[in-house]
């Protein structure tokens, strides 16, 4: 049941010794730390590996029908144990490059009572179903994420080629500009063909980081034409209108004129951008 071969010739100490080797193998592999079951105690290997001749072949004698059930029960565990890490493992990959993710805030409990259930032998096999879910829930936030940033980011690029400014830089020169302004990457496409795929992917760039870098392009882009501007007009002047709240149309006037004289004022030292 060991997988230890004996023959009539062999040193019957060594292959004693050989035997509990195994034996305790068996028994590591068939436990861990959660989500697996506690490891099987094996004092009573301990104590025949303390003992030596015949002495300990009379105690393998004695303890042999539970020796003969350990083996049995402790290989068909360790092999459903190594059968199943595998998934465990990806679940685990998936869990940590997904963290902050809501559509996993349903999931994360499930994944939790796995662990604190230790649940991964269970006759039911909870993992296989779990990571499917997480992968899918994955897969679809960082897709949307990842669609809304490409969305955004032509809708300001086209927004910048219509600019007459942007129209009067050398191709050169917008490349650059881009580049400089970590605009030059417009989104690409993502391999989230795999599970291993999909996160390495979540490592590269998080949903939230998709997200961050959206947010981000608006700001980036006034940036770039901002600088476009500086190389065509030097003198260019940029200029940011009040704030404020209007209630009647008299406050909107008054405003207008505020800012006319103020923009009036600017435009005698050269051209002016409003931002």
């Amino acid at each position: 049941e060991a997988g230890i071969s004996i023959r009539p010739s062999d040193d019957l100490g060594l292959k004693s010794a050989e035997f509990l080797a195994r034996m305790d193998e068996l028994a590591k592999n068939a436990g861990g730390e959660p989500p697996l079951q506690p490891r099987p105690s094996t004092g009573h290997l301990a104590e025949l590996e303390a003992r030596h001749g015949n002495d300990r072949l009379k105690g393998l004698l004695d303890l042999s029908d539970r020796l003969k059930k350990e083996a049995v029960e402790w290989k068909k565990t360790g092999e459903l144990a190594a059968s199943r890490l595998p998934s465990w493992q990806q679940l685990q990959g998936l869990m940590l490059a997904g963290a902050g993710v809501s559509d996993l805030a349903e999931l994360d409990g499930e994944y939790k009572a796995v662990v604190e259930k230790r649940l991964l032998l269970d006759k039911g096999d909870p993992v296989v179903p779990l990571l499917k879910k997480t992968a899918q829930a994955l897969r679809s936030s960082l897709t949307a994420a990842h669609q809304e940033y490409k969305r955004l980011y032509a809708e300001r690029l086209a927004g910048l080629e219509a600019n007459d400014l942007w129209l009067r830089l050398k191709p050169a020169q917008r490349t650059q500009l881009l580049a400089q302004a970590g605009l030059d990457n417009r989104g690409g496409s993502l391999d989230l063909g795999t599970d291993e795929a999909l996160r390495q992917a979540l490592e590269q760039t998080p949903v939230a980081a998709w997200k961050d870098k959206a947010a981000a392009l608006s700001s980036r882009f006034d940036a770039v034409l901002r600088e476009a501007a500086k190389l065509l007009e030097p003198a260019v002047q940029h200029v940011r209108l009040s704030s404020g709240t209007l209630k009647t149309k008299a406050e909107v006037a008054a405003w207008l004129a505020v800012q006319e004289k103020e923009l009036l004022k600017k435009l005698e030292h050269g051209p002016v951008i409003i931002g």
